[in-house]
């Protein structure tokens, strides 16, 4: 054998003998200490890290969302809105310093729901200003949608005790006769469309269309805004919801009297009222 065989035989043995595997390309650190007959180095552990402590000043808490009632009495709805009722009749005279609608009985007349979104959208639903025949609308503010929910949750817990329920039957479809009889006391022998605004889908024009007057608010969309039972009972006794307004007395000998089919008749094809206005 040359000497250069005998020499890399012993490196071989050596590097057998060290348990050494050579791995790594010639030139690196790992060749080096292969070379050197050296064993290798365990890679050093490392040290946990500590947990990223929660400092009092920064760590963000949850604010509890305020409730509607102290959002209600924040923002002065009190001055405009009363929340007692029922409200007392008042000398026309006096009727101007009423600034907004009672609310006394609000999770009666809505559904559940409405409020909240009208409250982040307000749109005014009279053609005049409120308590006036001035034609104008008055404004509404509106309120960021979080304070709104609240709001119309907070409002729909007031409810008159003394209103009926189920007064109105939940038809799949109004019966043909019933829902006949209701179109021909509303659209002719009343007609509520003098004070209210409405858009009539059937009509002798073969075309929907929106008419009627401003004093008093639309019912474009009152089968989205209005429960039936209110609507009902509002037909029956409107003084005891508003006093101070101009809605007619159907059971007084002034106007056409109503019975109770033609109320139950007249909420129903109200309630079917659900255009965009």
């Amino acid at each position: 054998m040359t000497r250069t065989v005998l020499i890399s035989i012993a490196f071989v043995l050596a590097v057998a003998g060290a348990g050494v595997i050579l791995t790594s390309r010639p030139g690196s650190a790992a060749a080096a200490q292969a070379k050197s007959g050296m064993p290798p180095r365990a890679p050093a552990a490392k040290s946990p890290q500590p947990a990223a402590e929660k400092h009092p000043a920064i760590e963000k808490k949850a604010i509890p969302p305020a409730s509607g009632k102290e959002i209600f009495s924040k923002k002065g709805c009190g001055g405009c809105h009363a929340l007692t009722g029922p409200e007392k009749k008042i000398p026309v005279t006096e009727r101007a310093k009423i600034k907004g609608p009672s609310l006394w009985y609000t999770g009666s007349k809505y559904r559940h729901g409405y409020l909240a979104r009208w409250l982040a959208a307000p749109r005014a639903f009279r053609g005049v200003l409120f308590g006036t025949m001035k034609r104008g609308r008055t404004p509404h503010p509106a309120l960021p949608a979080g304070e709104a929910k609240a709001v119309g949750v907070y409002l729909e817990g007031f409810r008159d005790a003394k209103m009926p329920k189920g007064t109105v039957p939940r038809w799949k479809k109004i019966p043909r006769r019933v829902l006949r009889k209701a179109r021909i006391l509303f659209q002719k022998k009343q007609p509520c469309y003098s004070c209210h605004q409405v858009k009539i889908r059937k009509t002798v024009y073969r075309r929907p269309i929106q008419l009627g007057g401003f004093s008093a608010p639309h019912l474009i969309d009152a089968g989205l805004r209005l429960r039936p039972d209110f609507i009902a009972a509002f037909l029956k006794n409107p003084a005891r919801y508003n006093p101070n307004g101009r809605m007619p007395i159907y059971r007084d000998k002034a106007f056409t009297r109503l019975s109770e089919k033609d109320i139950i008749g007249l909420s129903a094809y109200i309630s079917t009222f659900k255009e965009k206005p």
